[in-house]
């Protein structure tokens, strides 16, 4: 454990000899190196430092909220004490800046004491003494986390703080996305026994936040019922860059995420469970809206612009059995058809193997709620279905182990009325047609067109076989509504 002091005066580290942790002295922020950022456990303020010059009392208020607003954000995990020196309160300024400071920091940071002059300070120590020793206590708990890449500093601290109430836990990875993040599987073991299993999932801050904000509107507000871990106020933290949710999985021990299942050759029944029970209510909660066609081609491909999609495609044109490149074709869809009606939904928005947890009763759970919101109809459907399309498994030959010409093979069968490749995609399909109702079938292959697209931007990918599938769903979505060329609304079509 360690503390940092900033000010102008080094003879303020005397008044913390107290505390028996090391303390690091430095005369501005920028002295400190961005990796210690997140290792301080306790951060000294002394005011003084925002002083303009040394022969005047001045402040620069704006700046010391700036500059304070940026080192809370990178190290939030910690004790924050403000100092102001007695050569500072014979005006005002220091009292206001104090205060000030506080109100920025209070939202940032764990914990925010004031101290108005340095005597104030022995009152606070206890404080402070309390603050490490809790820190102590939490990382002396056995937690061990395996054959997962290496945990950073900042990531360390989240989990130990979310499982800061166990007495042991054992974490193994679930799966890592393609936003930096890490889930985690932890065992824990409370009051000698074994306790439900949490799963933690840690990534960039930012993207942590808005996916535990997202719960709460989306998740826990709008669809109590849906089957999703749960999760509370509290289970989040941040300590540097990093920041960590805690889900608590009531569904059985050991989760496995449905691409493993999938890999065993038994996805069916959770897949089956996850449209009946839990996919099916999301998308029934929905509310008319009427868009341009271009917005809901733009959602599919999310980042990556149609011009960026068409470039890549002409770098290796692909040979379709009769179906001609759809890129430009979804240009053409973008600039003739001005609007449609067009349902939206609360839609998951990245529904994909390693976000669907499975438990031991093959009942499906979500997780990854970062792109959760009001989206067009059908992309939760459309996702899903592309990815399962796609998805490469490494189990022995089974139902869902197919060369990429027995999958091309099935979409043709498919669209030519016959059946889906693998049984797993026939429960989607048949769910999400069940859902919004045959006429609704052109529009699912136009979605599944432009997902299959969006996934081209992942080096991953097996771009050859997305590009066929990708062209095979608009070549189908054309056969079913091919006035979309030539009329400016799509009137053979009801939603």
């Amino acid at each position: 454990m360690t503390a940092v002091l900033f000010g102008p005066d080094e003879s303020q580290v005397a008044r913390w000899q107290a505390i028996a942790i090391p303390i690091t002295y430095l005369r501005q922020f920028s002295a400190a190196a961005e990796g210690d950022w997140p290792t301080f456990d306790v951060v000294l303020l002394d005011l003084q430092i925002f002083r303009v010059d040394t022969s005047s009392y001045d402040i620069d208020l704006e700046e010391a909220v700036k500059s304070v607003r940026a080192a809370a954000e990178k190290n939030p995990d910690s004790f924050w004490l403000l100092i102001t020196p007695p050569v500072l309160t014979y005006n005002d300024v220091a009292h206001r800046l104090a205060r000030t400071l506080w109100d920025v920091l209070r939202g940032k940071t764990s914990a925010t004491q004031v101290a108005t002059e340095p005597h104030y300070v022995s009152q606070v120590i206890p404080q402070v003494e309390a603050w490490l020793a809790e820190i102590e206590r939490i990382n002396a708990i056995p937690i061990t986390v395996a054959n997962t890449r290496d945990l950073s500093n900042s990531e360390w601290r989240c989990v130990r703080r979310l499982l800061g109430n166990c007495d042991s836990a054992h974490c193994e990875p679930l799966g890592e996305g393609q936003s930096e993040a890490i889930v985690l599987r932890a065992d824990p073991v409370m009051n000698g026994g074994a306790a439900p299993t949490r799963v933690i999932k840690i990534g960039p801050a930012r993207k942590i936040l808005r996916e535990h904000l997202n719960y709460f509107e989306f998740v826990h507000q709008r669809l109590g019922d849906a089957r999703a871990p749960h999760h509370d106020w509290n289970d989040l933290w941040t300590a540097g860059s990093s920041a960590a949710i805690s889900y608590s999985f009531a569904g059985g021990a050991n989760p496995r995420p449905l691409a493993s299942v999938m890999s065993a050759g038994d996805g069916c029944p959770a897949l089956h469970d996850l449209w009946e029970r839990v996919l099916a209510p999301w998308l029934g909660m929905r509310r008319p809206s009427t868009e341009p066609i271009a917005a809901f081609v733009a959602a599919f491909l999310d980042d990556l612009g149609l011009d960026q999609v068409e470039e890549m495609w002409n770098a290796n044109p692909p040979a379709f059995a009769g179906a001609p490149n759809p890129v430009p074709w979804l240009r053409n869809i973008s600039s003739r058809v001005n609007d449609v009606s067009l349902d939206r939904c609360i839609a998951h928005g990245d529904l994909h193997g390693y976000n669907v947890l499975v438990d031991q009763h093959s009942q499906s759970w979500l997780i990854d709620f970062y792109h959760t919101g009001w989206k067009r109809a059908l992309f939760d459907s459309a996702g899903s279905d592309a990815y399962l399309m796609l998805h490469r498994v490494g189990a022995s030959p089974s139902a869902v182990n197919r060369t990429d010409a027995e999958i091309v093979a099935g979409e043709n069968a498919y669209y030519g009325g016959g059946q889906p490749v693998r049984e797993e995609l026939a429960v989607v399909r048949a769910a999400a047609l069940d859902v919004w109702g045959a006429p609704s079938a052109a529009l699912l292959h136009l979605a599944r067109a432009c997902s299959a697209l969006r996934l081209l931007q992942y080096p991953s990918t097996d771009q050859a076989l997305t590009k066929e599938v990708a062209g095979l769903a608009a070549a189908a979505a054309r056969a079913l509504a091919p006035n979309w060329e030539i009329a400016p609304e799509i009137a053979p079509i009801e939603f």
